[in-house]
């Protein structure tokens, strides 16, 4: 069963959107999501060690980027992949970051 924490109802829509901002833009959640795009897929362990984090911390990390959408662990748990919301995302970021600069 997969864990999800999004609500569906409208009234929440709201917070859910700011949980899954206030997630997506911390720093190193932000490079881990760009370099999913980019490889399609990362391993946990490697990105555990190149990030400097012990494993519970680095796990802590990848499950609440898990419980908003922005990532998926595979059948393993070894590896995670990016879903369709986590390039929407990206993408938001990016045309705010150009329009705050186009000013």
């Amino acid at each position: 069963m997969k864990r999800n924490i999004i609500k569906k109802n409208k009234a929440s829509a709201h917070e859910n959107t700011l949980r899954l901002f206030s997630r997506g833009c911390d720093k190193i959640n932000y490079e881990i999501l760009t370099r999913l795009i980019k490889s399609g897929k990362e391993v946990v362990s490697e990105l555990t060690k190149e990030y400097n984090f012990s494993r519970m911390p680095f796990n802590r990390r990848i499950n609440l980027l898990e419980k908003v959408g922005l990532l998926e662990r595979t059948t393993h748990k070894r590896d995670i992949i990016p879903t369709k919301l986590t390039s929407n995302f990206l993408e938001v970021i990016k045309a705010i970051e150009k329009m705050m600069y186009e000013e």
